[in-house]
């Protein structure tokens, strides 16, 4: 399904949701496009074990500037680029699966986002060459952190902290996504790590059968790396390229291979 515009796209993916569940922010400083948070509430005697729990202090910082209205998950994030001469020729969504969310808001973007936005602009999509005319962003997990150690410590809740957290809420809604008629290319970007990434990828093939999964770089018996890894993905004509990559998620290990 070719999209018009971005509220085009938010419409039909509104339609699917949970008001009292999900939030939808629309992205400020002349961006279009919007966020879709939770809507977890926490009493005080809450958030102050919560924060205790976080050891990172970039996560605190973020948690004590939002401290009366912070959603601890991010479900959703999709830009329509409009930042060059280029973009009324470009087409379709790149997705981008990643780990997790950090603080990147409405009103502020962070590293990850800013360089998820310039590789769509500059990887091959059509004639033109001129990518993509918007990406998104989904995740393994919904949970906003900035360190995937912490976060994993978090996520087992070993000490019961009272996040309000729960996985399948993330699942929920990227099946709500998946659901929607609109044309998508998935891009594997959540690094290389020991978290669990299958039941996303067998979800998203169970929607599309021949889905053929993408990732900027990849190594050997390795996961794709992350956006924000030093590896090189230009090519010898200094273009962002995508590779097509198989995903065999009945094997116990090293599921990856370049196509």
């Amino acid at each position: 399904m070719e999209i018009e515009d971005i509220n085009t796209i938010k419409g039909i993916i509104e339609e699917k949701l949970e008001p009292k569940k999900y939030e939808i922010k629309d992205i400020e400083k002349q961006i279009k496009g919007f966020i879709i948070f939770s809507k977890e509430k926490y009493k005080k005697k809450e958030k102050e074990k919560l924060f205790k729990a976080y050891k990172n202090e970039k996560c605190l910082k973020n948690i004590y500037e939002n401290m009366q209205n912070i959603p601890c998950s991010r479900y959703f994030y999709i830009e329509e680029i409009t930042n060059d001469n280029f973009y009324k020729t470009r087409k379709g969504i790149l997705t981008y699966i990643m780990l997790n969310p950090s603080y990147a808001s409405s009103n502020e973007s962070d590293p990850t986002m800013n360089r998820a936005r310039k590789w769509a602009t500059m990887v091959c999509n059509n004639e033109e060459n001129v990518g993509f005319k918007y990406f998104a962003v989904i995740n393994l997990y919904s949970y906003r952190h900035h360190c995937p150690n912490e976060l994993k410590r978090i996520l087992s809740n070993e000490e019961k902290i009272p996040t309000n957290y729960e996985k399948e809420d993330n699942i929920s809604f990227i099946k709500k996504y998946l659901e929607t008629k609109i044309s998508k290319d998935f891009v594997l970007a959540f690094g290389n790590n020991d978290f669990d990434e299958r039941t996303i990828i067998n979800l998203i093939k169970s929607h599309y059968s021949n889905c053929q999964f993408k990732t900027f770089f990849h190594e050997i018996n390795e996961k794709p790396y992350h956006l924000l890894a030093r590896k090189k993905v230009l090519n010898d004509k200094k273009k962002v390229t995508l590779q097509n990559i198989n995903v065999d998620t009945t094997r116990e290990k090293y599921i990856y291979e370049i196509k």
